[in-house]
């Protein structure tokens, strides 16, 4: 049987467009299974995937927000990264064959 957590990992990791609010992503997964899963590492949380280079210096970069930040700093550009909730939750493998 395929847990919450897993089902849910099918997700898209990409925004449908820039202005997308990408909130409440991992709503359906149980708190005990999402302690579970980033307890075990092999599960985390992703916001979404974007790509960018304007500024950063040549090339192309490639950025997985993950979600479950603790340190809520004053002026944070993404305070819809703080929650699990979210977040996708994603298998490590999912996320590297992403990254590839």
């Amino acid at each position: 049987m395929m847990s919450t957590a897993s089902k849910m990992a099918e997700a898209p990791l990409e925004a449908g467009s820039p202005h997308e609010l990408r909130v409440g992503l991992g709503m359906g997964v149980p708190e005990t299974e999402a302690d579970a899963a980033v307890a075990s590492g092999d599960m985390g949380f992703l916001h979404s995937f974007t790509t960018g280079s304007a500024v950063d210096g040549p090339g192309i970069r490639l950025v997985a927000w993950t979600t479950g930040c603790g340190f809520r700093c004053r002026f944070c550009h993404n305070p819809d990264t703080w929650s699990l909730r979210n977040g996708i939750p994603v298998p490590l493998d999912s996320a590297v064959a992403e990254l590839r």
